[in-house]
């Protein structure tokens, strides 16, 4: 579906239908993230073609909230009449430190059992179970 004339190379679009499309984005309260990096998303591969902007990325407000850098680009259209799309959400991946591993040794030292028991009675904010467990092994690892 296309939401207006603009998307289709020939401008050629049955309007009911994109009414129709555009009340559902709307009732449904998305909104369409732009591609800044192509026009159309799909073209039917003739010797004079048709192309037109179908592929399309929807989100909520909401969504748009908490994602406020996001962004949509296109990839190669090798092997296929569409273009994909990719969705950064412009979020810098976080560096982890080094993987946890438990050394034997610890287990010599004289205060490791103190240590053990000052995290796990440390006050814990969090709710969940598994982010208690996560909390309390990262603060012993500290």
């Amino acid at each position: 579906m296309v939401c207006n004339q603009s998307e289709k190379s020939n401008g050629m679009i049955n309007h009911h239908w994109s009414d129709c499309f555009n009340d559902w984005i709307n009732s449904c309260g998305l909104m369409d993230y732009k591609n800044p990096t192509r026009s159309f998303t799909w073209s039917n591969n003739q010797e004079q073609p048709i192309m037109a902007a179908i592929d399309k990325v929807f989100c909520t407000t909401d969504f748009d909230q908490h994602y406020p850098l996001a962004s949509i680009s296109a990839g190669s259209r090798a092997g296929s009449d569409h273009v994909p799309l990719i969705l950064n959400l412009g979020e810098t991946p976080k560096r982890t430190n080094n993987i946890f591993r438990f050394e034997k040794w610890w287990l010599e030292r004289e205060d490791f059992h103190q240590i053990v028991v000052s995290c796990w009675d440390a006050p814990c904010s969090f709710s969940k179970p598994l982010d208690k467990l996560q909390y309390k092994i990262r603060k012993g690892r500290k």
